[in-house]
């Protein structure tokens, strides 16, 4: 077989084992930077330069087809030779793999374990380090402590495929070129229930639907983008949810027909130390650096401050730089903030404990997860009125919350938290409470029977 691959990002990386070599012949990419190179020995060419009468298909390995797919119809390519990458078991023999303490088993095997057990699938897009994904891992606890076997899966690996591990929870990813195979959809067809964690997996919903097991898809996003990208399924078997306030009224907006139910995630309890510094004040913002969590603000409203109060300050950035929207190396060295670029599950609590405040300057945030873990360890949380939990804080007594892209508004609270260290440490105490009353276990545990009974019928 002879084939042209577009696209040499995660996707290919996550299914190169599983193609030949020889079957390869040139990478196909609209980059002017990337013609020209080398990939796994083969040559990245612009597809205009492609000979499509040599190939049998041209496989689309890429998340966003539709301009891609159109601009090859335009170059004469049939529509039976493109391939999307749902569909690449159609032409390469791909199996879904179960990660579990055994070792890596196939779905005969996996279904053959748990015969006679009540069985979940909990869909994210990615098992990497994000709130949605840390969200259904939590979920699964309290599923498997409710009797049930369940399975996180994700249309991409990522980091939290270990943790999920140590926590005896199996996994399966790499579900992005396979979940229209009928091994995916035959294994969906033995489940009780699938717990869906992002509109962004809308495409597997589509498919998987159909099948006739009940969908509870638990939405996260509050942005209008993400729902004109998707048209969402008119289904009884699809049971919507919303992951905060701001999510509700965004669903509303597009579906003003449907019910969707507000179903916040919770945060498993733990015993809180602190080991916090008596004269020095510790502040971060932790999450992906981009535009969207607005860093840039913070930036800009620490620009604001007397010199003198920045004394006493250490602050910290948590994330990996994902959209440099500022230098931020000169701004690392102008206000000594020091970068982290990623923490794990248990370097993030024992960081919790050594962490005076949490700065969330987001322009667009649900309900991040971050805000509610350092309010969980009694962290002071300054939050826009663009982050979901903003709702819940009393604006000086147990957090704060300024306008979003306020920057001299949240020089303000920033002024207020570094000059009176005692009292920023009480109002932190005080926002523990916040977790307690709508992010705790025993709110969801109750709350999820009561989904289960409902979407079961």
């Amino acid at each position: 077989m002879k084939i042209y691959i577009f696209g040499t990002g995660n996707y290919y990386s996550s299914v190169k084992e599983n193609i030949p070599c020889d079957d390869i012949i040139a990478f196909l990419d609209n980059s002017e930077e990337k013609q020209g190179t080398i990939i796994d020995g083969k040559k990245i060419i612009k597809p205009e330069k492609a000979d499509f009468n040599s190939c049998d298909y041209v496989l689309l390995l890429i998340h966003r087809y539709s301009e891609v797919y159109e601009q090859l119809i335009k170059l004469g390519v049939p529509q039976n030779k493109i391939v999307l990458f749902s569909r690449f078991t159609d032409i390469y023999n791909a199996k879904m793999q179960f990660i579990t303490n055994e070792g890596m088993i196939s779905t005969e095997d996996w279904l053959s374990k748990h015969v006679n057990e009540k069985k979940v699938m909990l869909f994210c897009h990615e098992l990497d380090r994000n709130g949605v994904s840390v969200v259904l891992m939590h979920l699964a606890g309290i599923l498997t402590e409710m009797g049930y076997c369940v399975v996180v899966a994700g249309l991409l690996q990522g980091g939290l495929q270990k943790e999920l591990k140590e926590k005896d929870i199996d996994s399966v990813t790499s579900l992005y070129y396979m979940y229209e195979s009928e091994e995916f959809l035959g294994f969906a067809r033995q489940l009780d229930f699938v717990v869906f964690g992002t509109i962004g997996v809308g495409d597997v919903v589509d498919k998987i639907y159909h099948t006739r097991i009940p969908i509870i898809w638990w939405m996260h996003e509050s942005n209008d983008k993400d729902f004109r990208d998707f048209t969402l399924p008119i289904a009884d078997n699809v049971h919507y949810y919303g992951g905060g306030t701001r999510v509700v009224e965004c669903f509303k907006r597009f579906y003003p027909d449907r019910n969707m139910e507000k179903l916040l995630y919770f945060i498993p309890d733990i015993e809180v130390n602190s080991n916090r510094k008596k004269n020095k004040l510790k502040v971060a913002i932790i999450g992906l650096i981009n535009r969207r969590k607005g860093q840039d603000i913070f930036i800009k409203a620490l620009g604001l401050l007397p010199p003198n109060l920045k004394e006493n300050v250490e602050i910290e950035f948590i994330g990996k730089l994902k959209e440099p929207v500022v230098d931020f190396e000169d701004i690392y060295r102008k206000y000594g903030i020091k970068h982290i670029e990623e923490l794990s599950q248990e370097e993030l609590q024992d960081y919790y404990e050594n962490l005076d405040v949490l700065v969330s300057p987001s322009r667009d945030d649900p309900m991040p997860v971050v805000v509610t873990q350092a309010m969980q360890n009694s962290v002071t949380c300054i939050v826009s009125d663009e982050v979901g939990q903003s709702e819940y804080i009393t604006d000086g007594e147990d957090g704060f919350v300024f306008e979003s892209e306020d920057y001299q508004e949240l020089a303000e609270k920033l002024e207020t938290c570094f000059s009176d260290l005692e009292n920023t440490r009480l109002l932190g105490i005080r926002s523990r409470k916040i977790y307690e009353k709508y992010f705790s276990s025993e709110s969801m545990r109750e709350r999820f029977s009561n989904i289960i009974t409902q979407v079961k019928g």
